[in-house]
């Protein structure tokens, strides 16, 4: 798990204090890593599943997850709370979502689930697959 939010601790889990981000950088302290230098770093050929529920950060972070990756190493399936608060207007919250899916589905994922949050209102989980890691 990467969070550079704070220190955690837990005996089933491996925690670095890193977030996933569009650049390597350091930042108030904290800091970020691309997905591939994650990746090269920790020596994983290519990520399974790739979950984020990252607070509304997600508009950023997946698209520039999506510049880093390639098509070698992109994780088979992304889970992913979406958020729509703080977009401006209707107009913009459709355009963007409209932008971003695009994007997902020119990296060649598919939305395999979609499912509304009743706990969060403004809130919505996707999960995405690339179906040719799933074709024999």
């Amino acid at each position: 798990t990467f969070d550079c939010t704070g220190v955690w601790e837990s005996p089933n889990v491996v925690f670095k204090p890193w977030c996933i981000s569009g650049k390597d950088e350091v930042i108030d302290g904290r800091m970020y890593k691309k997905l591939s230098t994650v990746m090269r770093e920790l020596d994983i050929p290519r990520v399974e599943l790739l979950k984020m529920d990252i607070e509304g950060y997600e508009w950023s972070a997946l698209p520039s997850i999506l510049d880093d990756i390639t098509a070698e190493n992109a994780p088979s399936q992304i889970s992913i709370e979406m958020h729509s608060v703080g977009l401006e207007s209707d107009s913009i919250y459709v355009y963007k979502y409209a932008d971003l899916f695009l994007k997902l589905f020119d990296a060649g994922y598919v939305i395999a689930v979609k499912e509304r949050n009743y706990f969060c209102a403004v809130c919505c989980e996707f999960v995405l697959v690339k179906p040719e890691h799933y074709e024999t």
